[in-house]
């Protein structure tokens, strides 16, 4: 059976068409999403279950002008080596972690159709609307579970490398961001004097049904910002050039929409800063908002896409034995996304062996 797969899809096929006129319709059934963890991640990647090292907004900041320079800081930044892929290796030790001894994928996994981070979900339902960025992920059954891992493009290595100093400057600046407006504790102020870093970070680990009855369990974590302790809630920091015009509500207003919706994040806090990488002003936005008022996109189109994709991903691996890695790409200029099997032992092969050994072991 394996070499039959091997054979079929050897070559590029056509999964799925992007052409937003095609997902048209009312928006799907999606639950409302449901956190089943968090957890800390330290500059060594090792995870902490719980919240122990998250940061809390400085709510006082909020609503207020101000005059913070994001450059300040800039040469002690300690950044992550943009050209390594992480895969899934953090998520994976979080489902490790919370594995009993013989507890099957399934019972830790509360039963998930699915497992990825939430980025590539965001990245899958945008697709309709994406003009520019390709992307490409793998994808792989192991004990009924489909788990999606992404991987860079050529062309993403490409502009990695050649980044320039002003592109890596602008990099920093969302992150320096974060220092201004969190802080360490509850009732703490923020530390803005410590050298920046983003190889620290807190996750959400959630679960949600979408589709309905008939539809997918998706368990999918993503990084968050910060805790706004005053409202018991996740939220969002962004940074933004001058005010929210046109453009922003037609190309930016979607990510940012989707990437909180996944979530059930509810606001978002935007730093108003100028060319220089100065913030003038800090105001909080509904995230309802964004999608009220969307311009050339509609949020139905998204979701439905998302249905679509994951329901030909799921058609593709109920007929494939576990662990047939599968490479899929999505090239904006041809408005569709090809898939092909990926060869034996090829660096798609995103599982670590670790991860493996535990489950073989445990009980179906």
């Amino acid at each position: 059976m394996e070499e039959v797969i091997v054979y079929i899809f050897r070559t590029m096929s056509l999964l799925l068409k992007t052409d937003p006129f095609l997902y048209e319709g009312a928006f799907p059934a999606f639950d409302k999403p449901s956190v089943i963890g968090e957890m800390c991640v330290t500059k060594q990647r090792d995870v902490l279950p719980g919240r122990s090292r998250a940061k809390y907004l400085h709510e006082k900041a909020v609503g207020q002008k101000c005059n913070l320079d994001l450059s300040i800081g800039y040469q002690q930044f300690e950044g992550k080596d943009v050209l390594h892929n992480e895969k899934l290796d953090v998520l994976l030790k979080w489902i490790f972690i919370h594995s009993e001894a013989g507890s099957s994928l399934n019972k830790v996994c509360h039963k998930a159709d699915f497992i990825c981070w939430r980025g590539t979900l965001t990245r899958i339902a945008c697709s309709p609307y994406e003009c520019r960025d390709g992307w490409r992920l793998a994808v792989v059954r192991y004990k009924s579970v489909i788990f999606l891992c992404e991987f860079p493009t050529d062309e993403k290595i490409l502009q990695l490398k050649s980044m320039s100093d002003r592109d890596k400057l602008m990099t920093y600046w969302g992150f320096k961001f974060e220092q201004y407006i969190t802080s360490d504790s509850l009732s703490g102020e923020p530390n803005r004097n410590e050298p920046v870093t983003n190889l620290e970070e807190f996750d959400v680990v959630v679960k949600a049904r979408l589709g309905g009855r008939k539809g997918f369990r998706i368990l999918y974590s993503g990084e968050t910002d910060c805790i706004d302790a005053a409202e018991d809630e996740y939220v969002e920091l962004k940074t933004q050039r001058k005010e929210l015009t046109n453009d922003f509500w037609r190309y930016k207003a979607m990510k940012w929409w989707v990437q909180s919706f996944l979530i059930g994040i509810q606001n978002i806090i935007i730093g108003f800063r100028d060319n220089n990488g100065i913030v003038t002003h800090i105001e909080r936005l509904k995230v309802s908002q964004l999608a009220k008022k969307a311009r050339q996109w509609s949020a139905n189109v998204t979701f439905n896409f998302l249905v679509a994709m994951l329901n030909c991903l799921k058609e593709l691996l109920e007929i494939s034995p576990d662990l047939i890695y599968y490479v899929l790409e999505f090239d904006p200029s041809k408005r569709c996304i090809t898939f092909q099997v990926s060869p034996s032992n090829s660096a798609f092969n995103f599982l670590p062996n670790w991860f493996l050994v535990h489950f073989d072991n445990a009980n179906s």
